[in-house]
Parts: structure tokens; C-alpha cells; sequence
């Protein structure tokens, strides 16, 4: 389990990123988009203790919040839960590897959107088409977006060996 505390250039890294996603999330667009806050999360939970994922969970939902249509807190809590439980596993039974999130990925982003369909959208007239036509497309982009940021984010937090 990491408990080396990040270094300053890694924490202005982490910060750019959550900024440039919220700026890229918050875009008017016409078509469904990935929650990238989301994806980032999931992408870097492995690398941080599980105290820095959860609160790393908790700044991103709050993000994904206040950018998007959710139900303030809701994507919060979620996002921190879904945080710790992934911290849990990736430090405690799992080894973080390339496949392990490729899969734990795929089920937190079906958790996170498929959660807010369940409790929020289900019971509404025509939610079958919803979670078809809205949610899954969602689930799939959030999930292929968290593979890049996996990429970027394990060369920025590893620490070299040989110092640096």
C-alpha cells in the first residue's frame, strides 16, 4: 500500500487534470460524453492510499455534481465509496495491473451510472429506452476513458527508482 506522500509537482499534475476534465466535462455538446471525473478517479485510485482516493472520490463527485444534472451529494458519496471499495481491492486482494483495471474500470462506471439509473430514473414512463439509448453509451465512453488516463497517470505517480 502506497504511504509515501505525493510529491508537489504530482499534486499540481492531479490538480491540472481534475481541472482540464471538469473544463472538457462542463462543454455543451450534443451527444453523450464520458463523465471524465469519473474515469479519473477510478484511473488513479490504485496509485493512492486509500484516505487520498477516497478524498480524491469526494472532489471529483463533488465536481461531477455541480457540472452535471445529478442531485447535489449524490455523486459524491458514490464516487467516494466507489473510491475506497477500489482502494481496498487494488491494495488488498487485486494487484494493480493494466487487465485488473481494464475490468474494475468497466464495473465502476456500470455501478456509478447504473446506481443513478436504478434510483432515480427506473421507475420513470419509457426508462428502458433511457438506460439504452443514454446510460449505457455513458457506461461504455466512461469506461474507454479511464484506459488513457490509466496510461498517463502511472508515469506521472510512480516514482523512479533511482530517485527523481
Amino acid at each position: 500500500m502506497p504511504t509515501e506522500p505525493l510529491l508537489p509537482r504530482q499534486i499540481a499534475a492531479l490538480l491540472a487534470q481534475t481541472a482540464l476534465l471538469a473544463l472538457l466535462q462542463s462543454l455543451p455538446l450534443p451527444f453523450d460524453r464520458p463523465q471524465l471525473l469519473v474515469s479519473l478517479a477510478v484511473s488513479v485510485t490504485g496509485m493512492l492510499s486509500l484516505n487520498a482516493a477516497m478524498g480524491f472520490g469526494a472532489v471529483c463527485g463533488v465536481l461531477t455534481d455541480l457540472l452535471g444534472s445529478n442531485g447535489v451529494g449524490c455523486g459524491a458519496v458514490a464516487l467516494t465509496l466507489l473510491c475506497a471499495a477500489l482502494s481496498h481491492l487494488l491494495h488488498g486482494v487485486l494487484q494493480n495491473r493494466f487487465l485488473t483495471l481494464l475490468s474494475l474500470s468497466l464495473g465502476a462506471a456500470a455501478l456509478f451510472h447504473g446506481s443513478y439509473w436504478l434510483f432515480f430514473r427506473a421507475l420513470q414512463p419509457e426508462s428502458g429506452y433511457l438506460f439504452f439509448f443514454h446510460y449505457l453509451p455513458r457506461i461504455l465512453l466512461t469506461w474507454l476513458a479511464a484506459l488513457p488516463l490509466y496510461a498517463v497517470n502511472t508515469r506521472l505517480l510512480r516514482r523512479r527508482k533511482h530517485g527523481r
